[in-house]
């Protein structure tokens, strides 16, 4: 089984990134571009882990998709609205958490939490000191 994936991405909250890193709007430019697989990036950023959980759903376990709601509400909306390709209607986009450690920040984040297996809800309610 061949899988095209891009797992270094990182979310709007990451420094000089877009405010469209949503994702509705990765998912779409995933289907466009043939992607199966894509990291979330920025695993262990809180207001990221909170949109993580409520737009997407686990459909196995450790991999998430948008929900199918906000897929349909988005292609109907934004996506007509600023005129983005149509994607491969049959091509499924499959998120998994992924993130990257930073060393410019002096916070102590505890990783052991994040190498156990894990839901987003799980990891969004942890608290980050």
């Amino acid at each position: 089984m061949r899988i095209i994936a891009d797992l270094h991405i990182h979310s709007r909250y990451s420094r000089a990134t877009s405010s469209k890193l949503t994702p509705q709007y990765l998912d779409r430019w995933a289907r466009i571009k043939g992607i199966d697989l894509l990291g979330t990036g920025d695993c262990t950023h809180p207001q990221w882990l909170k949109i993580l959980n409520d737009e997407l759903e686990e459909t196995a376990p450790g991999l998430y998709s948008l929900k199918s709601e906000l897929r349909k509400q988005f292609e109907s909306g934004g996506a007509l609205a600023e005129g983005l390709p149509n994607p491969d209607i049959n091509n499924k986009v499959s998120f998994v958490l992924t993130g990257e450690i930073s060393t410019i920040y002096k916070r102590e984040v505890l990783l052991n939490q994040f190498i156990k297996e894990t839901t987003i809800k799980e990891i969004a309610t942890m608290t980050i000191t």
